[in-house]
């Protein structure tokens, strides 16, 4: 009977994998990189990314979980 060795990954949400094998929250840092980029300089981006929205200002880049944000609406209502 052959041997068979199982992995698994268990993510929290919001977490993804990078390219580069680490775990980052939002976004890895390869595509914040990748967005900014290709963003011109001084301008204001936002967006969805995955499950994420992001803003980038000054090429810094937030992300904000999308159910964190209905969570927030849902509470001020």
């Amino acid at each position: 009977m052959p041997n068979h060795q199982v992995i698994a990954l268990t993510f929290k949400t919001g977490e993804v994998l990078g390219p580069d094998g680490k775990v980052y929250k939002g976004m890895s840092a390869q595509s914040k990189a990748n967005l900014v980029a290709n963003n011109k300089a001084g301008e204001i981006e936002s967006g969805i990314y995955g499950k994420s929205f992001y803003i980038m200002v000054n090429d810094i880049v937030t992300t904000i979980l999308l159910a964190d944000l209905i969570k927030k609406n849902l509470k001020s209502s």
